[in-house]
């Protein structure tokens, strides 16, 4: 009896021993997978922040190569002001022809313009 209580403790033991290992494995596994799901999380911040640092200093640039509005007011005043000369040229108004009526059929015509001159 004692004997068969002995085996019956060690198979307890063997199988508690397996039951924590199978559980203790699962939650490394867990572990795991929560550390690289978060390493995967930061390296995107991360990548996520320094495309927008590098927008944010590409600006910045930008804004110190863009002249101030004091700057360009200044050129403004500076620049002496020129007066354009328009020639007037001669301009004849467009006159469109009249559109063909719809009752009668679309025959071509030939139409001669007079000038006519008048002063």
């Amino acid at each position: 009896d004692e004997l068969d209580e002995r085996n019956k403790s060690l198979e307890d033991l063997s199988s508690y021993q397996q039951s924590f290992n199978s559980t203790s494995s699962a939650f490394l596994e867990r572990l795991r997978g929560a550390a690289e799901s978060r390493k995967r999380e930061v390296t995107k911040a991360r990548f996520s922040m320094e495309r927008k640092e590098q927008i944010l200093y590409e600006e910045k640039e930008d804004r110190e190569v863009m002249p101030t509005l004091s700057e360009v007011t200044e050129e403004m005043v500076d620049e002496p002001i020129r007066t354009t000369t328009v020639t007037k040229t001669q301009v004849k108004p467009f006159k469109a022809r009249p559109l063909p009526s719809s009752d009668t059929a679309f025959e071509p015509k030939l139409q001669l313009h007079s000038k006519s001159t008048s002063t």
